[in-house]
């Protein structure tokens, strides 16, 4: 009767516990649903770090999702690692970051943040410089003479300013020459100013034309 007793009583205390099991559900995954947040808390207190650290020049902090790193077993602590970036006044700048959470409370400890570059600038376009390997000045200022010439055939005193001379980019790769000069019309008449432009073929010197205008 003991025996039977003991036995019973063991079925018993084993269908309390199953009842109890039963009605509290499947156990959640204690680890996996705070994965996110373990990330979240991570990236949160990176972030301070980086404004403690660098203030203003610490602003847009990015982080990489995908180089996020959690272990796949819960251990007591969370570690997280990754990727990201901000925005500076001058740029912005990379970094490696890492940090361990607390699964239960969220608690953020060990928090580390290493620059990887130097701070990444967009581009800035090379002003424009002239390739003066095949132009010759002096070809654009005999067009310009010929074509005053043609335009006045009485001209005389046709005097270029050799400091006045500029270049500008063109199309086509081309370039322009830039003049201005003083002629008279003919014998006896008021010197006036005039202007010219040239186009050149950049490559080769090779002259493509002239305008010319005069200064009243």
């Amino acid at each position: 009767m003991n025996i039977q007793f003991q036995f019973s009583g063991v079925a018993l205390w084993l269908c309390a516990v199953a009842t109890t099991c039963a009605a509290a559900g499947p156990a959640e995954d204690t680890h996996a649903a705070p994965g996110k947040t373990a990330a979240q808390a991570c990236e949160a207190a990176v972030t301070r770090a980086i404004q403690n650290a660098r203030g203003r020049n610490a602003q847009q902090v990015h982080f990489n999702a995908p180089a996020r790193a959690l272990p796949a077993l819960p251990p007591a602590d969370d570690s997280v690692k990754g990727l990201g970036r901000y925005q500076g006044v001058s740029g912005t700048m990379p970094f490696t970051y890492s940090c361990t959470v607390n699964p239960q409370t969220q608690e953020t400890t060990g928090v580390v943040f290493s620059e990887t570059g130097g701070v990444s600038r967009p581009p800035v376009e090379k002003p424009w410089q002239a390739d003066l390997t095949h132009l010759s000045p002096e070809v654009c200022e005999a067009a310009a003479a010929a074509a005053l010439k043609e335009q006045f055939p009485r001209v005389v005193n046709i005097v270029l300013a050799s400091n006045a001379r500029q270049l500008k980019p063109a199309s086509g790769g081309h370039t322009y020459q830039l003049g201005q000069g003083t002629l008279e019309r003919a014998v006896g008449m008021r010197p006036v100013a005039f202007t010219y432009r040239c186009e050149l073929e950049t490559s080769s010197g090779k002259f493509i034309g002239v305008q010319t205008d005069l200064v009243e």
